[in-house]
């Protein structure tokens, strides 16, 4: 009756194009940028950023003076790890970045 049962993507309209379309991000310790900022550029990418690392977490972000809680959850799930400089040039358009298993 006049209801659409679908929700909108989260992110927005660009959010399932760009670079980093169809991943799932979390980030870790201090970084160059501000937390926020960081977001809105992942999800401006196409990426999706998540406040803590799960099942579903493609790479965690690492910066200086890391969180133990997330790269041991991590570990644990086989999430990739990769720092602040490869995240910014994959968004840039350089090749995804390998990772270290955490």
């Amino acid at each position: 009756v006049g209801v659409d049962p679908e929700e909108p993507a989260p992110g927005g309209a660009g959010a399932s194009s760009g670079p980093l379309a169809g991943r799932k991000f979390a980030v870790t310790g201090t970084l160059s940028r501000k937390r926020a900022q960081v977001q809105r550029d992942i999800e401006a990418a196409g990426g999706v950023f998540q406040r803590a690392v799960s099942g579903e977490t493609h790479f965690l972000v690492v910066g200086e003076k890391v969180g133990r809680k997330k790269t041991d959850a991590a570990r644990a799930k086989g999430v990739k790890v990769v720092d602040e400089e490869a995240l910014y040039r994959w968004i840039a358009g350089g090749a995804e970045p390998e990772g270290q298993p955490s």
